[in-house]
This record gives C-alpha cells, structure tokens and sequence, in this order.
C-alpha cells in the first residue's frame, strides 16, 4: 500500500521528504488489497514478483471489479469526510476525527495488552527527559547504536520496498525511515530494525530513531505503559511524548538537502 500511494501522490505533488516506518504486521497481507489495488492501473506494479504473488493481487482485483466497472459509467460520490455518523475511529479509538488532524488517529484509551478491553485512558501532563539530545541519525559514528535483526522478509515485501525506493528517488524525494519504539522493547539500549535497510534496498535512505532505553530513560514502567493503547502504538500521552523528542530532528532533515 506504502508503495501505491507513494505512486499517486508523486504523480501530483512535487514532495521534498517521506518520513515512513516499518511495520511487520508479522507478514500479514493487508486485508485492503481490493480496494486500491486496480488491475487495469497498477498490474505493472507486479513485474518480477513469483506467479503465487501476483495471483493473490489478481484476485483481490477480481473482488472490486464491479465497482470499478460501474466507476466508469459514472462519477463516484465524493467521500464524506465529516459525517454525521461517528466513524470507527471515533468509536473504537475514541479519537476526535482523523480528518480534522491531517489523517492522525489520537487514541484516547488506556493499555490493553491482549487487544481486547481497554483501560481506562488517563490523560497527563507531557513527561519531560533528556532524550532530545539522543536521536540517532544512523552512520559510521552511530552505528553502535543499531541493531539488525536480519530476519527474512517475505518476497512481495521486498519487491514492493524497492519500488518505492526507486519511486522516490526518481522523483527527487528524500527518504527518512524513523524508528517508532514499542513497548516490549522498553528497556532496550539498541535501535533495532528488521534489516539494515540502505544496504538491503540499495539506497541512501536515512534512518532516524532513538533507542527505548534513552526514550524512557526517566520513566516508571507504569507511566510508559501509559504512553500506549496497545503493545506496539501509541495513545494520545504517547504521541505528545515522542512528537516533541523526534520533531527538531526531522525538521532539520527537511531542511537539509544533502544526507547527513
């Protein structure tokens, strides 16, 4: 999907940097497959993929291919972005509308660990640390920093990675991956990251994050299990927290044109 929108945006918009993360999702395929996958507009996309890759994306295209059919003999509705019927991250997440924050969702629920029930949100005040002056920008002298996992990715996230790589780059766009830190990795002293992506990708992209050691280096166990609704994001306590630490960072990189 990363790769997908990435294509339509650059085909409208003239973008100076991309500040994107890795998401396992445990390989998991996303279930939206259907709705922005289009044969007839993106089956290029497939070249070079296994035929049990592209099968599954052919037949995730069969599934819309109704509405794609009546989308051509006429104008589809506009979607409405401020419905009057709550949507399911107001009901869900107890978010105030995606939409009224730039496409942000700003869960105010309490740590669940099992994704079942939530705790009861409690809101506080931002927590205060040192660790604006430990963001890591990887390189030679940083790299002691990192960790790489090496694990094996499966081969339809590998072909789509690159594509985006080679997307961006022919569009003149800077590439910042930033490491988003979770919770079971609280007391880690390392970055760490599925592989060690420039080399994997065969790009310059640079790679941002800061380790949860020097995250929460000030915190209880209790006020950084505060700073999630689940195991791996973050609530609204947790986005006020890292915005604050990673943010002078990445505005430096914006302006930046030459990587570090």
């Amino acid at each position: 999907m990363l790769y997908l929108i990435a294509q339509d945006l650059l085909d409208h918009r003239r973008v100076k940097t991309i500040v994107f993360y890795d998401e396992d999702g445990e390989k998991f395929r996303n279930p939206s497959i259907p709705l922005f996958f289009r044969w007839s507009d993106n089956s290029e996309a497939l070249n070079g993929l296994p035929a049990k890759d592209r099968a599954i994306f052919y037949f995730a295209a069969l599934i819309e291919l109704p509405r794609n059919i009546l989308a051509l003999t006429r104008p589809e509705i506009p979607a409405d972005f401020f419905p009057t019927t709550p949507n399911i991250f107001e009901t869900t997440y107890l978010s105030p509308d995606p939409a009224s924050r730039l496409g942000s969702v700003s869960a105010r629920r309490g740590f669940n660990p099992d994704f079942g029930v939530c705790s009861p949100f409690q809101p506080h005040a931002v927590y205060i640390n040192g660790a604006t002056t430990k963001v890591s920008i990887y390189s030679e002298l940083e790299k002691d920093n990192w960790f790489f996992g090496k694990r094996i990715l499966p081969a339809w996230q590998t072909h789509f990675a690159r594509k985006f790589m080679v997307l961006a780059q022919n569009h003149g766009c800077k590439l910042v991956m930033l490491h988003i830190p979770i919770l079971n990795e609280k007391h880690s002293s390392k970055i760490t990251e599925r592989e060690f992506w420039p080399s994997f990708l065969n790009t310059n992209l640079i790679m941002m994050g800061i380790s949860e050691i020097n995250l929460f280096d000030s915190l209880t166990d209790d006020e950084i299990t505060s700073l999630y609704f689940d195991p791996y994001h973050f609530n609204q306590n947790g986005q006020a927290f890292f915005t604050s630490i990673i943010t002078p960072t990445l505005l430096s990189l914006y302006e930046t044109n030459k990587n570090p």
